[in-house]
């Protein structure tokens, strides 16, 4: 028989509960059975037929579609929707609104769904995520407005009475109407009484059931804590690099572009992976205060998109990750169309029903306080931690994204303003919760190697990222100086070395360039040299990055300070000044792997004027001679001598050693040779090659022919 999802009535039963009663009936008096037909409370629906209530079963005509926008207006309650998601595995997307468009601090509600897991377990949530807001639960809105810390609801209860906060929550109950929502009305029926409450305050440890009411975000110069006269607060933006952008959701203004709004756009994941048997979504709306407005927009399941990534970086600079994965987002800013304060604003307001639709954040383009998860169905947050992550997929654009968001928090640190109005007042601190990205800034386009590049210029420090690719080997870096003395440096897979070897002068490290006679060079107010380095002398400079659109460096204009550089052979910051212009100075990056592909070039000119030059080979093979190891004797070679040819453009293709080439054990240049006077097969030529260890690597330093023995 049709049965309307619900009908209000005043109906009798036996027994305890409407669980467990035997039938229903129209006086107190239980004399008068009631129509056979469908019947509920709180939830439950029972049959009665022939007079007597059968078991409790589930309400098919209550369980809707998903993918329609749903809307509650009224009394306080609590509005139930069930859903039925269907067969498809992937995640359920939900888009919940407190305040109707253009409300910018929205009366509280909560929302909180009821799903099963592959081995239907009963899980449950009620947080989420929003653009201004980050990570959220329990019952969200704002305050009454300043100096207001709470806001306004009628309850019952212990004195005081009616006031919601985020520092304490609402240690009341409120009683309202058990709405649930027909399909066929459209709408919400009222199908009797439903009590809501309490919820935890923050203070306490998170539960489903706690608050977050924000008004950060505002506009009242009231305690220090807001933002007049600009419409909103400061974006706490990461520190990226210069010339560097960040999440392309946020809007271009260092501030918000309205006040309030901190849980507009506030978006639930649902996971429906593969194996779930009861596909009923459960959706519980508590509306603890009077005059409440709420949208929410269900999206039928489907698999999360994918987006190119690295592993977790560790140590290493996440831009010099390689992308070797793929990780999967949920937009949080899909609905930015109707969110004044997204990057995607048109104007729309989000109004169920409406006819608008979703036009904001795209799928594929991560976005700041986006959902991230190990999963395609939304099952495993994305652990926190620093990643490479390609964004729009397949755009060749890539960002050190941190996953990890802070919480609300009990106390800013430092703040004056009282711990009642602290959590509202400030952004969170802490703790971090996986699986949402806390910044993004996008890296710096690297060059790719087997090319040059050259600079000149002011005094300053000159950054370059430079891209090996995924063939391993070793790569090459051919530095020419000129003659004002510049300091080369490479940091690659946690190493980092300033060391050179060149055609005539053999090893040198850090800074590099002429010296006058007297063995000193002229640098700002104090001369360099080699016994001395600066002698605990700075320089001062600016920073300038390396625009591959331009192939030019851009003067940043931040500052930095340059040294103090020490005596000759003491390492990365030693001065190594020679008679004559040094030329063309090798530098051999080991890359015994496919990643990480980028290794990160800094050139130092601490002296003004500088100008200078290097070109990169991509790694490959080093070329090898054979090697005795055991014994003095010039044959029989039992190992490979891998080298790397000072004097040769082309040193991979190298088949003779020279005086002050670099050896190693391994063709990628990861391990030098060891010291000592070796027999080695010179392309043919018995000779006695004599290797010297230095900090950062070895070098040959004689070559003799062989009698037979070294």
């Amino acid at each position: 028989m049709p049965f309307p999802c619900g009908v209000l009535g005043t109906y009798f039963f036996d027994g305890s509960s409407f669980t467990s009663a035997t039938a229903i009936y129209l006086t107190s008096a239980l004399t008068t059975p009631a129509p056979d037909g469908y019947y509920s409370q709180g939830g439950v629906y029972r049959l009665q037929s022939g007079g007597l209530l059968g078991p409790v079963i589930s309400c098919p005509a209550c369980v809707i579609a998903c993918g329609d926008p749903i809307l509650g207006i009224g009394a306080s309650g609590k509005f139930t929707i069930n859903l039925q998601l269907g067969s498809t595995p992937g995640a359920t997307i939900l888009t919940f609104n407190t305040g109707a468009p253009l409300v910018e601090f929205p009366v509280p509600d909560m929302c909180t769904w009821f799903y099963e897991d592959a081995a239907g377990n009963p899980i449950a949530a009620s947080e989420y995520s929003s653009l201004v807001g980050g990570y959220l639960e329990g019952v969200i809105g704002t305050q009454s407005g300043y100096p207001a810390t709470w806001h306004y609801c009628t309850g019952t209860g212990p004195t005081p009475t009616g006031t919601i906060t985020t520092e304490s929550g609402y240690a009341l109950t409120s009683t309202g109407t058990d709405w649930i929502y027909d399909p066929s009305l459209p709408g919400f029926v009222a199908s009797g009484v439903a009590t809501v409450g309490p919820y935890d305050g923050i203070v306490l440890p998170a539960t489903p059931g706690q608050s977050t009411l924000l008004d950060w975000n505002c506009t009242t110069p009231a305690l220090g804590n807001c933002c007049a006269p600009v419409s909103g607060c400061g974006i706490a933006i990461p520190e990226c690099a210069p010339g560097t952008i960040i999440a392309p959701n946020l809007p271009p203004g260092p501030n918000w572009n309205e006040a309030g709004n901190e849980t507009r756009n506030a978006v639930m994941v649902v996971p429906s992976p593969p194996g779930v048997a009861n596909t009923v979504l459960k959706i519980e709306v508590e509306a603890p205060c009077g005059s409440t407005w709420w949208g929410l927009d269900v999206q039928c399941p489907e698999e999360l998109t994918a987006i190119p990534s690295s592993v977790e970086a560790g140590i290493t600079p996440p831009c010099d990750m390689a992308i070797t994965t793929e990780y999967y987002h949920v937009p949080v800013d899909a609905w930015g169309n109707t969110n004044p304060n997204s990057s995607y604003y048109d104007g729309s307001g989000f109004l169920p029903g409406s006819g608008v639709v979703a036009a904001g954040q795209p799928k594929g383009t991560l976005g700041w306080h986006d959902w991230v998860f190990e999963d395609k169905y939304g099952v495993t947050p994305l652990p926190a931690g620093h990643y490479k992550m390609e964004s729009p997929a397949g755009s060749g654009t890539y960002w050190d994204v941190e996953i990890g968001v802070r919480a609300y928090t009990t106390v800013v640190p430092g703040s004056a303003v009282p711990p009642s109005f602290d959590h509202a007042a400030y952004p969170p601190v802490g703790p971090i919760q996986d699986g949402l990205v806390q910044s993004m800034c996008e890296c710096l386009p690297a060059v790719p190697c087997g090319g040059s590049v050259s600079g000149a210029g002011g005094q300053g420090r000159y950054l370059l990222d430079l891209d090996l690719g995924t063939n391993t080997g070793a790569a090459i870096i051919r530095f020419n100086p000129a003659s004002i003395p510049d300091r080369a440096e490479w940091t690659y897979d946690g190493q980092t070395v300033s060391a050179y070897s060149n055609v005539n002068d053999g090893y040198m490290e850090g800074v590099i360039g002429i010296h006058l006679p007297g063995g000193s060079f002229p640098c700002g107010g104090t001369p360099l040299t080699n016994a001395a380095g600066s002698s605990g002398a700075t320089y001062s400079g600016t920073i300038y990055t390396y625009d591959a659109s331009t192939l030019n460096f851009v003067n940043t204009g931040v500052p930095v300070t340059m040294g103090p550089y020490t005596a000759s052979g003491t390492g990365n910051m030693a001065v190594t000044l020679t008679p004559a212009a040094p030329g063309v100075c090798m530098m051999v990056i080991p890359k015994p792997n496919a990643g990480p592909q980028v290794t990160n070039l800094i050139f130092e000119g601490p002296c003004g004027g500088t100008a200078w030059s290097f070109i990169s080979i991509c790694p490959d093979d080093l070329p090898g001679n054979p090697v005795q190891t055991v014994t003095n004797n010039c044959s029989a070679y039992d190992a490979t001598m891998y080298f790397a040819d000072v004097s040769s453009a082309s040193p991979h293709f190298s088949t003779t050693m020279e005086v002050n080439d670099w050896v190693f054990n391994d063709p990628n240049g990861v391990t030098p040779f060891a010291a000592g006077t070796w027999p080695v097969d010179n392309n043919g030529t018995a000779v006695c090659i004599t290797v010297t260890n230095y900090t950062h690597g070895s070098i040959i330093t004689a070559i003799v022919a062989c009698g037979g023995s070294c």
